[in-house]
């Protein structure tokens, strides 16, 4: 997908001299900023003494534009990181972010022009869509396309020319991506609804909740999408229920490829070892970075920290996970759980819990933390390692399996690993998004995606799909690849409760304590 980060210059876009920080109040340019070039004394006695004009030039060193200093009282609600550290660790990130992006951005281009030669000759244009065509109506895919990065736009027009980037219209949101779906969507035009419908959801909220309903809606939805965050992570990484069945079904489809019981158990112990030996290794970089960024003047301690950090690549580069970490197979976000979800797992009600448990004395504070698992909590951490790890320890286990004992290519084993286990973070469509951010759907992407694993087993491993998924598992009480299905849901009767409020409101009992039977009487 592509990148959508912008190079800057210390915050700066070095192109239009905008700041990219977030920290201004506001931006005057046009026939404003000609007024008040003509009148900057007059204007800037009137400013509070607290906030400024920032001029903007153009190459020519004239000023094109004002930007406004945001009042520091104002900044201060930003709660902005000081922690040094940090802020260090931020800084370096950032320029690896942009230099990565750029080469991204660049290759992902040169692979959609790849694909668009290939189907001209195939005779297959009506199946592509000019993303950067001014003129085209979707208004998501415009939005889209503003989003991009200079950089990624000056790659497709020396590739495609200008106002051209072709890609295959089933595509779009795995190469671009796009905005969440929102309420805001019917005041911004950024859908792909009929303008007459938007204007009749905005009457109809302004009439039941008069001029402020925008602000309304915005909370309400913002509210909604965190509860349902948290009521997901819940299900997924506080429940125990979810790690152990999600261990068992793990196994159960690594035995359909002819992986035996004692070899599970050795390779999965082996592999849980070097994934947690990589985590920590990445961790002590980061610190060890942001280390050598604060003693680049001091050439001794510069050579033993990079003399630590050489020790830590090579221990990592000799992991035999290596090849899975290079394609992108563990993610730092829980299984089932999307970036998004991660995101909003930062939000104000998990940071109200926090909160509230910080306000407690020392012992009674981690007892809180601990019983309500709260994410700063060790036991959240546990727990969301163990569903972290759950799907990559397999993943490592079947490479290896494939390689030394099915003959398999590093590649074609790499092809099996993509196709045998759902990739969480592909995007779905914006409509089934929202409705999985708000609580109407729930783990669909896992129902739907894992369709195609069962097809897979059914047509290259029958007996062992009907042994292990069709028999062991139900007798296990556990969901295997054909019973967690759409389909499988649907001939069992439960796909109903994954549609609508209920598997949320169910996540209160979800509890790992609740699962101890601790809670019974609750």
């Amino acid at each position: 997908m592509a990148q959508t980060v912008h190079s800057t210059y210390q915050g700066v876009d070095p192109r239009t001299g905008w700041s990219q920080t977030g920290e201004m109040a506001g931006y005057i340019y046009g026939a404003k900023a000609d007024r008040v070039r003509k009148n900057i004394r007059r204007i800037q006695n009137d400013l509070s003494a607290d906030t400024h004009l920032i001029p903007i030039f153009n190459a020519q060193g004239n000023v094109v534009a004002y930007e406004r200093t945001m009042d520091p009282k104002k900044r201060e609600v930003l709660q902005q990181d000081k922690h040094m550290a940090r802020m260090l660790g931020v800084w370096s990130g950032r320029i690896v972010e942009e230099t990565q992006s750029d080469m991204f951005n660049k290759q992902l281009v040169q692979t959609l022009k790849d694909t668009w030669e290939e189907a001209r000759k195939n005779g297959e244009e009506s199946q592509f869509i000019n993303v950067a065509d001014p003129k085209v109506k979707d208004q998501v895919i415009r939005d889209a396309w503003d989003t991009m990065g200079y950089k990624l736009k000056e790659n497709a027009a020396e590739l495609f020319g200008e106002d051209t980037l072709m890609i295959r219209k089933d595509m779009v949101n795995d190469a671009l991506g796009f905005h969440q779906a929102s309420v805001r969507d019917a005041w911004t035009g950024v859908s792909r609804w009929s303008p007459e419908a938007q204007n009749a959801i905005k009457e109809a909220a302004t009439v039941i909740m008069g001029d402020n309903a925008y602000k309304y809606m915005v909370k309400a939805e913002t509210a909604v999408t965190e509860v349902v965050s948290m009521a997901k992570t819940t299900i997924v990484v506080r429940s125990l229920t979810v790690i152990w069945e999600n261990l068992i079904s793990n196994n159960l489809h690594l035995m359909t490829w002819g992986v035996g019981p004692l070899q599970l158990v050795k390779q999965q112990r082996a592999k849980f070892l070097e994934i947690n030996q990589y985590v920590q290794n990445q961790s002590k970089i980061l610190e060890l970075n942001a280390e050598l960024a604060a003693n680049i003047d001091n050439p001794a301690k510069a050579r033993r920290i990079n003399a630590e950090l050489q020790v830590l690549e090579d221990a990592n580069n000799n992991l035999s996970i290596k090849p899975l970490l290079d394609a992108g197979e563990f993610s730092t976000v829980s299984e089932s759980l999307t970036e998004q979800d991660q995101a909003l797992r930062e939000g104000k009600l998990e940071e109200y819990l926090d909160w509230a448990a910080d306000k407690l004395p020392g012992p009674a504070q981690t007892a809180f933390k601990n019983f309500v698992i709260t994410k700063d909590s060790a036991l959240f951490q546990g727990l969301n390692r163990a569903v972290q790890y759950g799907d990559f320890v397999a993943k490592a286990v079947l490479y290896d399996h494939l390689i030394k004992e099915k003959g398999y290519s590093e590649e074609d084993a790499m092809r099996v690993i993509a196709e045998e286990f759902v990739n969480y973070n592909r995007l779905a469509g914006r409509d089934r998004d929202y409705l999985e951010s708000t609580g109407m759907l729930w783990f669909w992407n896992y129902k739907i995606r894992i369709m195609k694993v069962l097809a897979r087993m059914a047509r290259e491993r029958p007996a062992s799909l009907v042994l292990w998924t069709g028999g062991v598992g139900p007798m296990l009480d556990v969901d295997s690849a054909a019973s967690g299905s759409l389909l499988g849901a649907w001939n069992k009767g439960t796909l109903g409760y994954s549609i609508g409020p209920e598997m949320g409101i169910d996540s209160l009992t979800m509890n790992p304590w609740n699962s101890f039977y601790l809670l019974d009487a609750f």
